[in-house]
């Protein structure tokens, strides 16, 4: 759990086929010559003003991660698709951390 060696390759957030629903794409890389436990994700949305729309706290389950670990040196894919209902979002962003 060293998230100092865990590092966030991409991000993309997109509309997805669904009018009100979005679809998160991480990919993580672990520098570390270990295998470390996946990292959880918090995504926040904002607006076109930059305005806090929603945050929410995403668990590798919630991400359909393959494993609960990321091999050393080795990267990782998760994805997650998001109703937003009725929020008009413009931006996020994307932070790892354990709980």
């Amino acid at each position: 759990r060293r998230l100092e060696d865990i590092v966030v390759e991409s991000t993309a957030l997109a509309k997805a086929a669904n009018g009100d629903a979005f679809r998160l794409n991480v990919v993580l890389r672990n520098r570390a010559p270990t295998v470390a436990a996946v990292p959880w994700v918090e995504l926040t949305l904002t607006d076109a003003n930059g305005e806090l729309q929603a945050r929410r706290a995403l668990s590798p389950q919630d991400l359909r991660a393959r494993s609960a670990e990321i091999g050393a040196g080795a990267e990782t894919t998760l994805q997650a698709t998001l109703s937003t209902g009725a929020l008009r979002i413009t931006g996020y962003t994307v932070e790892i951390f354990y709980p």
